[in-house]
């Protein structure tokens, strides 16, 4: 269990998985999936650079378009411009601000800085 969770090519997977991997090796035993778990949860490697949300769960809350026409794209050329000043139409360049995403895109962010730290680091070595 311990070399193919930490060795040569161990990924340091989740436990599920790790049980799995061991199956594929042609290895068994009835309490493989929770010995797995455990080992996992007890991986120092693991619990240090795990992928943890700090982040309270909330409710999602869905992107509507405040108004039923928002959506279309339109090639401006030409008269388009005339009809929008007769029609008095406004044209909008960006997407109305939704305070209910930050957190989700400060997420991402996390994500983003953590390929680019992997990144660097393989770069490195």
């Amino acid at each position: 269990m311990e070399e193919i969770h930490e060795g040569i090519c161990g990924p340091h997977m989740s436990g599920v998985m790790l049980a799995r991997k061991i199956l594929r090796q042609g290895y068994y035993w009835s309490t493989m999936e929770s010995q797995c778990i455990d080992y996992m949860r007890r991986c120092h490697k693991c619990q240090i650079h795990a992928n943890l949300q700090h982040l309270p769960p909330s409710n999602l809350y869905g992107m509507t378009s405040p108004g039923p026409f928002f959506v279309w794209g339109i090639d401006v050329i030409g008269m388009g411009l005339e009809l929008f000043k007769e029609f008095k139409i406004q044209i909008h360049h960006s997407t109305t601000y939704r305070p209910q995403t930050n957190g989700a895109i400060e997420n991402e962010n996390k994500n983003v800085e953590v390929i680019i730290k992997k990144t660097a680091k393989s770069a490195r070595d």
